[in-house]
C-alpha cells in the first residue's frame, strides 16, 4: 500500500497568528535564534513596528471575515488572539 503525504492546511489568519507568536519568542531571544538582543536600535524599532503592523492588519482582517463571509469559521483561527 503507498502511503499518501498529505500536508495540513492552515488558513491565512491562522498562518499570521503563528508569526506574531514567532515574533515574541524571537524578541525575547529564545530558542537557537538570539539575533533580537544584538539589533541596533533603528533595526528593533523596525522589528516592533513591523509586529505592530501585522496585528492591525490581523485584527481589521478578521473583522472583515465576520463580517463578509458567510463560512466565517473557515477562515478564522482556531486559537483565540
Amino acid at each position: 500500500m503507498k502511503n499518501i503525504r498529505r500536508r495540513c492546511r492552515k488558513n491565512f489568519a491562522e498562518k499570521n497568528s503563528e508569526v506574531l507568536e514567532r515574533f515574541q519568542i524571537f524578541k525575547k531571544s529564545r530558542g537557537s535564534c538570539n539575533h533580537f538582543n544584538k539589533f541596533d536600535l533603528a533595526l528593533m524599532k523596525k522589528t516592533l513596528a513591523d509586529e505592530e503592523a501585522l496585528e492591525d492588519f490581523l485584527q481589521d482582517y478578521l473583522t472583515w471575515v465576520s463580517e463578509n463571509v458567510e463560512k466565517k469559521e473557515r477562515y478564522l483561527p482556531k486559537k483565540s488572539l
